[in-house]
């Protein structure tokens, strides 16, 4: 089962890899269409065969969090929200006003929960996963010109609402944020298939975790290994793409911080990452699980075999030794309670004797 499930993603992800920056460029202009609308992937996928749909589905993932991020501070101004909220009490659909200013659904949704009911980012959280949440959530502070009596069909016009969001966005839907997760959790167990083929050793992060460490990559090795020539004691997996801007921004200062704590190691990017990217010298980055031929392992040492026996050195004095004269017991002697079991304690004179004094 496990060689079939290496074989299985090795088939699915073999073309994806280290991608030219001009190649980049074109694909990022041409998934750059206002949210309302879906780039044409098919189209794409025959400009550029050598990428994968599901390399295409993370860029485009990317860069919807950039747009979003550079515009946030714009919509989330308060008189922006203001005006925001008015055209929703007067009737205008959520998803509507959200394509209209060119805002993703959920985005949208998320502010216009918080807006209208003065609920925390927890509750709104919460009301996102699911819908019935918003009948049961109670109201910080209602938005200007609303009273109680009108909070029964508001809510349940925003549950409604809450639903078709979550429904038509493809990116920033906790539909699509469990699907995401998943594929991570799947791209774990791949990575975990292949240490087990090679007969690698190593703790998985939960197990690093139950120990009380606080950062921790998805494998640490037991033993190191090197890969391609560059030692290797922890992997980490992630099931997306890697541009500059990722790598920068959500990728760098984790590494280094398993670099401070584990030494040097390696990222999959599965599905691939722009080229000449400028890494951190002690993280490897690659598209895929290194082939057996890239892979050093130092020999194992079985426990079972026969240890040399262990024959320790004779004793030396530091000073030099004299033979001991030669002496008859003493009445002393043979009266001693250790002569009566067959032990001669030796005399004052046969010590000074033994000392060459």
């Amino acid at each position: 089962y496990v060689t079939r499930s290496i074989q299985l993603f090795d088939t699915l992800f073999q073309d994806s890899g280290r991608m030219f920056v001009e190649d980049y460029k074109s694909i990022c202009a041409a998934l750059d269409v206002p949210f309302g609308d879906y780039p044409d992937m098919d189209s794409i996928l025959r400009s550029h065969p050598s990428v994968t749909l599901d390399t295409l589905v993370s860029i485009y993932s990317q860069e919807c969090t950039r747009r979003v991020a550079c515009g946030f501070k714009r919509i989330s101004k308060e008189d922006n929200l203001a005006r925001v909220a008015k055209r929703y009490l007067r009737g205008e659909g959520a998803v509507k006003i959200s394509y209209s200013i060119n805002v993703p659904p959920c985005v949208l949704m998320r502010l216009l929960l918080g807006t209208i009911l003065g609920i925390s980012k927890q509750s709104v959280s919460r009301c996102l996963k699911d819908p019935m949440n918003v009948m049961r959530v109670t109201p910080n502070k209602l938005t200007e010109g609303l009273t109680a009596d009108d909070l029964p069909d508001l809510q349940r016009r925003l549950a409604t609402d809450v639903e078709h969001c979550t429904a038509v966005d493809n990116v920033f839907s906790p539909y699509v944020d469990g699907l995401r997760n998943a594929v991570g959790k799947e791209y774990e167990d791949v990575l975990e298939d292949h240490l087990k083929e090679l007969g690698i050793a190593y703790q998985a992060e939960d197990a690093l975790r139950a120990q009380g460490q606080a950062k921790t990559p998805d494998v640490k090795l037991e033993v190191p290994i090197a890969v391609k020539g560059q030692v290797v004691h922890w992997i980490d997996s992630k099931a997306c793409f890697c541009d500059e801007w990722t790598y920068h921004n959500k990728g760098k200062d984790q590494f280094q911080s398993y670099v401070n704590r584990y030494g040097p190691g390696m990222v999959i990017y599965w599905f691939g990452m722009v080229d000449q990217l400028n890494t951190i010298p002690d993280v490897l980055l690659v598209d895929n699980f290194p082939s057996q031929e890239d892979i050093f392992c130092l020999p194992a040492i079985s426990l079972d075999a026969q240890q040399p026996a262990f024959n320790p050195p004779p004793l030396t004095s530091p000073f030099p030794l004299t033979p001991a004269k030669p002496t008859t017991p003493s009445q002393s002697q043979a009266t001693s309670p250790s002569s009566k079991f067959g032990i001669m304690s030796p005399s004052p004179m046969t010590s000074l004797d033994a000392c060459g004094i």
